[in-house]
């Protein structure tokens, strides 16, 4: 933001705030030069003119100013057509956050740049383009909000987690780091106090979060690192990455090795009927189950332990299939 879009965006903050909707230009330098910007009364009048060209219904009375309608927020930037369109896709890629609190201040976002002219660009939209989530869960707005403050401020949090439906849950004082969103949940990844190590949590499994007075002093993290995104895993490494091959059915598997899993996997010809996957992985219960999630289009080769768990994993599955005699 250069240094007239920050002192409109100041003034408009103290034309929607100061008593009455009043000020003047003695309270307008106040509040720049709070910010470090310092303005004579003509640059102030500047400002204001270029407001109201804008469309700010900003009146004078008495030497001070107020916004005619009090509920006025003056734009940041202004948007062309194209703009705006571009913008809005973006908003509609937010369709995957739709049971998060994120969604709906994107929405109110939105409405503070819109404008009646835009009303077609919107329409066109809603008529021509959907993103539809593939799968989500709902995030209590309480714990979105006290999750964000404590990372903002750095503060201790006791959450009550509910790990597994079949025990109770507990209460863990946590030095919140990070929140990232994948597979439709958002995670925290936090120090759990206690243990001392970053633990990673489910927001939809979190009852209850409580915001402590006490701070702690966050140390360097790096989120790429935690996760370690050159292998197949998004919870955090719990192993040494390891070569995973699976053959994939050329004519069954389009939908699997048309994507990428991972930024350096491998994909060649085997056989005629079958193509060779490779790529490495950090978490063997994730890759499990995202290969099962493939069923009957692959086969999975190496590594020797993961073979046998899918293995056992199917035999159990089949099993609730079986007739009982």
């Amino acid at each position: 933001m250069n240094e007239k879009d920050k002192a409109i965006y100041h003034i408009d903050i103290l034309l929607r705030n100061k008593d009455k909707n009043i000020t003047n230009h003695e309270d307008m330098q106040k509040a720049l030069s709070e910010v470090g910007i310092y303005k004579n009364t003509e640059s102030i009048k500047k400002y204001l003119a270029d407001m109201r060209s804008a469309g700010a219904p900003i009146v004078k009375e008495k030497g001070c100013y107020r916004y005619e309608n009090k509920h006025y927020i003056h734009p940041l930037v202004e948007l062309t057509p194209d703009d705006y369109l571009q913008f809005q896709f973006t908003i509609a890629g937010l369709e995957v956050y739709k049971n998060t609190p994120l969604y709906h201040h994107s929405q109110e976002l939105l409405r503070k740049f819109t404008t009646e002219d835009d009303q077609n660009i919107d329409n066109w939209l809603h008529q021509h383009v959907s993103i539809l989530p593939e799968s989500w869960v709902s995030i209590q707005e309480e714990v979105w909000n006290h999750l964000l403050e404590s990372l903002n401020n750095s503060h201790y949090v006791i959450i009550e987690y509910q790990r597994d439906s079949s025990v109770e849950a507990k209460k863990v004082t946590l030095e919140p780091y990070h929140i990232y969103f994948v597979k439709g949940n958002w995670y925290l990844i936090g120090r759990n106090k206690s243990r001392d190590r970053f633990t990673t949590y489910a927001l939809s499994r979190i009852n209850q979060v409580s915001v402590l007075e006490e701070q702690f002093k966050r140390e360097s993290f790096d989120f790429e690192s935690f996760i370690d995104q050159d292998n197949y895993g998004f919870f955090g490494a719990s192993s040494s990455p390891f070569l995973v091959k699976v053959l994939v059915d050329i004519n069954k598997g389009h939908w699997i090795y048309e994507r990428r899993w991972t930024a350096d996997q491998k994909l060649s010809p085997y056989d005629d009927t079958n193509l060779l996957l490779e790529f490495y992985a950090n978490n063997e219960w994730e890759v499990r189950y995202l290969i099962l999630s493939w069923g009957a289009s692959v086969q999975v080769l190496e590594p020797k332990d993961l073979v046998d768990n899918i293995k056992e994993e199917l035999h159990h599955t089949l099993s609730k299939y079986q007739t009982k005699s």
